[in-house]
C-alpha cells in the first residue's frame, strides 16, 4: 500500500502545495492518483491508477472514480496554482509570462461520450483532416528548462469545447484572462496559430500581448488620420494597404539573423504598423513579413510567412523568436497520446470529469517536470524530457511490459512442447 509517508520527497513537496485544493479525504486520493500515474507503466485508467499505488486491492475503485464526478475540486483553480508554481520555480523574478494556445483532439468513439464529435485535426489522415473525439483548448506556459536546449511548453489550464457552446477562441480567451488575473505584475505575451486571430482577442489590456500568424487574405489599413474638427465621426482607419502580398511587392527587406525553433538562422525581414480593423478593429498591430534567404527560392507571394502582433515595443526579431515557440505547445501535445486519458469517459449527464481528468494528467506531467528542473543534471546529460510518458508495451527490456510477458510466455510453451495462443 502506498502511503504519502514514502513518496519521494521533491513530488511530496510539490504535491502539497496544491493541498488548499482539496479537501483532506479528496487530497489522499489525490496524492495516490498522481503517484499511481506515474507508477503504472502501461494502464493508466482510473482503475490502473490505484493498481500503480498499490491500493487496488486496498480501496475500493468507486472512491477514484468519485474524485473525478462528485469532489469537491475546481480544476481551474489546481491549473492556476500549477501555473503559480511553475511561474515561482521557472522564470526569473519579475520576468514576462510567454503563453501558447492550441487546441488538439483525443479521439472518443461511444455515444455516451460527452461532448464527442467531429473537430479539425491537423495529423488526422487525408485531405479532409477531420477527426472524431474530445477536442481540448489549451494553455501552456512557456519555459526554458536546464536540461533541454529548446523551449518547452507546460500546459496548465484547459476547457473542453463543446458543439453549440463557445467557440474555442472565446475559451482561450477566458483561460488567458484567468492567467492574467492571478499575475496582474507581470507582463503576459500570448503566442497562437492563425485560428485565434480572431475578434475575441481584441482589447486584451495592458501588459497583454497577442502574436500570431496571418492569413494570406488578411487586409491592412493605414492608422486612423488625425481629428479633423469638422463635424461627424472620425476616421476610425486610415487608407487601405493591402494583403501581406501587397505589402510585401512594395516593402524594403533587410537582412537579419533570428533565433527560433533552437536554431539560428538568416531570413530576410520587413515590418510595417498599421491596424487590422477586419479582426482587432482599432488596435494598432505590427505585420511582420518573414522569407528565407539562401538557395530557397522566393514564393510567388513574395514572402514566406506574414505575423502580426500587439507587441509595438518589441524588435522583429524577438517577435520572430517568440512565435517560433508555439511550435513547443504542439509538442507537448503530441507527447501525451490517448492511452494518458483513457479514463476520460463520463457519463452522458456528467460535464466534470473529464475536464477534472485532463486537469491531473497536467498536473502529474507538471509536477515531474518541477521535480526535474530543481535538480537539473548537467548539460552533458540531457534526457527526453517525455521519457516518463513514453508507453512501454513494445519494450522487450522493460521486464513488466506486455511484449516481454509474451515472450516469456511462449518460450514457456515452447519448452513445453505448446502451441502459445495469442493474446
Amino acid at each position: 500500500m502506498l502511503r504519502g509517508s514514502i513518496l519521494p520527497g521533491a513530488l511530496s513537496r510539490v504535491l502539497a502545495t496544491f493541498r488548499p485544493c482539496f479537501t483532506a479525504p479528496t487530497f489522499e486520493v489525490f496524492t495516490a492518483l498522481v503517484a499511481g500515474l506515474v507508477a503504472q507503466p502501461v494502464s493508466r485508467t482510473v482503475c490502473g491508477m490505484l493498481t500503480g499505488a498499490g491500493l487496488a486491492r486496498v480501496w475500493h475503485h468507486c472512491r477514484a472514480h468519485r474524485f473525478f464526478s462528485a469532489a469537491r475540486w475546481c480544476p481551474q483553480r489546481v491549473g492556476l496554482v500549477l501555473a503559480e508554481l511553475i511561474v515561482t520555480c521557472l522564470l526569473a523574478p519579475g520576468a514576462s509570462i510567454t503563453v501558447a494556445v492550441d487546441d488538439t483532439l483525443f479521439g472518443r468513439r461511444g455515444k455516451k461520450v460527452h461532448a464527442a464529435g467531429w473537430f479539425h485535426d491537423g495529423s488526422a489522415a487525408g485531405q479532409t483532416k477531420l477527426g472524431y473525439g474530445n477536442n481540448w483548448v489549451v494553455v501552456a506556459i512557456i519555459v526554458t528548462l536546464p536540461f533541454v536546449s529548446r523551449p518547452v511548453a507546460l500546459p496548465v489550464l484547459a476547457a473542453l469545447a463543446v458543439k453549440g457552446g463557445s467557440s474555442k477562441p472565446d475559451l482561450a480567451r477566458d483561460l488567458i484572462d484567468l492567467i492574467a488575473e492571478r499575475f496582474a505584475d507581470r507582463d503576459i505575451h500570448i503566442v497562437a496559430d492563425a485560428a485565434y486571430g480572431c475578434r475575441a482577442f481584441i482589447g486584451l489590456g495592458d501588459g497583454m500581448t497577442m502574436t500570431t500568424r496571418v492569413k494570406a487574405n488578411a487586409v491592412f489599413s493605414q492608422l486612423a488620420p488625425p481629428r479633423t474638427g469638422k463635424r461627424g465621426r472620425p476616421r476610425l482607419k486610415g487608407d487601405r494597404i493591402g494583403t501581406p502580398a501587397d505589402i510585401a511587392g512594395s516593402a524594403t527587406w533587410r537582412t537579419v539573423r533570428v533565433s527560433r525553433y533552437g536554431t539560428t538562422s538568416t531570413v530576410q525581414i520587413t515590418e510595417q504598423v498599421c491596424l487590422w480593423y477586419g479582426t482587432w478593429r482599432t488596435d494598432t498591430v505590427q505585420v511582420i513579413l518573414v522569407r528565407e534567404t539562401g538557395k530557397k527560392a522566393v514564393p510567388a507571394k513574395g514572402y514566406g510567412i506574414a505575423l502580426v502582433t500587439t507587441d509595438l515595443e518589441a524588435t522583429a526579431e524577438e517577435i520572430i523568436a517568440r512565435r517560433g515557440t508555439d511550435r513547443s505547445i504542439r509538442t507537448s501535445l503530441s507527447q501525451h497520446p490517448d492511452h494518458l486519458v483513457r479514463a476520460a469517459r463520463p457519463q452522458p449527464h456528467r460535464h466534470s470529469p473529464a475536464s477534472r481528468l485532463g486537469t491531473l494528467v497536467q498536473a502529474q506531467n507538471r509536477t515531474l517536470h518541477l521535480g526535474h528542473a530543481r535538480q537539473a543534471p548537467t548539460p552533458d546529460h540531457r534526457r527526453p524530457i517525455s521519457t516518463h510518458l513514453t508507453p512501454t508495451s513494445h519494450n522487450p527490456r522493460n521486464p513488466g511490459s506486455p511484449a516481454s510477458l509474451g515472450s516469456s510466455r511462449r518460450m514457456k510453451c515452447k519448452s513445453r512442447g505448446l502451441r502459445p495462443r495469442r493474446v
